[in-house]
């Protein structure tokens, strides 16, 4: 009796085991096929598509290589974040990059932790204009 209930813990075990492999291995897939690495750190970052957190919004979680496959959470139907970014919201604890070409290339804006931007148009220590410029974000 014993020996049956040890081998049915250990089917169980395994069973659970491999359950975990797949899951990780969907997510490794997800991760390469979209370029968005996973934050394992706390807080949303957030951009909007105007002026003052206006118009479509998006939130990510972990750095994206390039936001050409990006569409915006509300507002326009097919409407993609992609040079199309006005405003913005860190709510993380990590200093956050938004690029102006994908992969992490070209001119940059820092979004440092824990801060806000109404306006990509103006800015004193970036670009001096960020706005409609962004292709890709970094979490540092």
């Amino acid at each position: 009796m014993q020996h049956r209930l040890g081998v049915r813990v250990g089917a169980v075990v395994l069973g659970f085991a491999g359950l975990l492999g797949v899951g990780s291995a969907v997510a490794s897939a997800e991760t390469a096929e979209t370029g968005i690495q996973a934050s394992p750190f706390s807080g949303t970052f957030y951009v909007y598509e105007h002026d003052d957190f206006k118009g479509g919004s998006g939130s990510f979680r972990g750095s994206d290589r390039t936001l050409t496959n990006d569409s915006w959470e509300n507002g326009p139907a097919g409407r993609i974040m992609n040079d199309n970014i006005s405003s913005m919201r860190n709510q993380t604890d990590r200093d956050i990059f938004l690029w102006e070409h994908a992969g992490f290339g070209g001119d940059h804006y820092l979004a440092k932790k824990h801060s806000e931007d109404k306006d990509l148009t103006h800015n004193s220590n970036n670009p001096p204009n960020f706005d409609n410029r962004a292709s890709s974000i970094q979490f540092r």
